[in-house]
């Protein structure tokens, strides 16, 4: 093999113990090689002639112990620079010609001929999978014969061919024999609003648990027997109580504590549209629903937002299919019905 890049001509110690060259002249040269590690050759090998057609060139070899596959190409020999230089090679990379000349007499090479006609090599490969495979085939024992059923599925056909046991072929029949089951969407479900709206905390006051206070705090209350209840501070002096309290009356109605003491914002301020590209169609999935104990606290407290007015179905909705219309002229939120219509993947 002809290198520009090598500064040596370099043969393998295979190539040199079975041609029976003579004796290695030891010179103590250490060569870096193109990742810049050190190699230590042999040996030189002086004076060998290496025939190119009909020419003979006298070069100088270092012999480098190299590892040599037994099921790849042999290690070819490296002719470097200073062969080249022996040899007076030219290289026309326009022509795509090699020549060397030799005491007047000059050989030419052809490169693009050369391309075409690659060197037979007669080579066998193998890999190894046997120990993979059996190391899945001892995996496969191990695992419980329930879980592996029921994650490779009942029709699918293992890799290995195992004779089922008594208790594995007990479990296939009784799977088997389950009826199968297609998912079908969930039934919308109605929700019924309560006619009992309710009532401002200034009208009717609720009925709170008052917990205790430190002794720095106290409770105050600004309704009749002891209804509307706010926290004050102990240290504050009769006049001051007094006077916060008149304060605190006059503005009762901003303190906020039940849903029906939240005011509401007109629809032109705050309005929710869900709007879909031309040719969109909405879908669903079926296994996106709630699970029923969660089902029951989500239902109550939608239903407590439709009581206060907060939310209202909307009855034109092409997004979801129709539900039960409730008239509300206030917030345009869907989320009772993308709740109970099946919640879109988009939802």
């Amino acid at each position: 093999m002809l290198d520009l890049g090598a500064s040596i001509n370099v043969m393998p110690y295979s190539i040199y113990a079975s041609m029976n060259l003579g004796e290695l002249k030891n010179d103590g040269v250490i060569i870096q090689l193109a990742d810049r590690s050190n190699a230590y050759p042999k040996g030189v090998l002086e004076d060998v002639l290496v025939q190119v057609g009909n020419l003979i060139f006298p070069a100088d070899f270092y012999v480098l112990d190299m590892e040599d596959s037994p099921h790849s190409t042999p290690l070819p020999i490296l002719l470097g620079r200073p062969f080249m230089k022996t040899a007076r090679t030219k290289i026309d990379v326009f022509k795509g010609t090699l020549t060397m000349e030799f005491d007047g007499e000059v050989i030419d090479f052809n490169l693009y001929e050369s391309i075409k006609f690659r060197k037979d090599d007669h080579s066998c490969f193998s890999i190894d999978i046997i120990d993979d495979l059996a190391q899945d085939f001892l995996d496969s024992l191990e695992r419980d014969t329930l879980e592996t059923t029921i994650a490779q599925g009942i029709g699918q056909k293992s890799g290995f061919a195992v004779p089922r046991s008594v208790e594995e072929a007990e479990i296939v029949a009784a799977l088997e024999s389950l009826p199968q089951h297609h998912g079908k969407p969930s039934k919308p479900i109605s929700i019924s609003v309560s006619t009992n709206k309710l009532l401002p905390s200034v009208i009717q006051a609720p009925v709170l648990e008052l917990k205790p206070l430190p002794d720095h705090l106290k409770y105050v209350f600004l309704g009749d027997n002891e209804t509307l209840p706010v926290i004050v501070s102990s240290s504050l002096t009769a006049i001051e109580e007094e006077k916060l309290i008149r304060v605190l009356k006059d503005h009762k109605t901003a303190i906020g504590r039940t849903l029906a003491d939240i005011r509401g914002i007109s629809p032109t301020t705050c309005m929710h549209r869900i709007l879909l590209e031309e040719g969109a169609k909405p879908t669903r999935e079926a296994q996106r629903r709630l699970n029923p104990p969660m089902m029951e606290v989500v239902k109550k407290e939608i239903i407590k937002l439709l009581d206060c007015g907060v939310i209202y179905p909307i009855s034109n909705s092409r997004w979801v299919s129709p539900c039960n219309v409730f008239q509300n002229p206030h917030w345009d939120v869907p989320l009772p019905t993308c709740l109970w219509q099946g919640v879109p993947s988009s939802c």
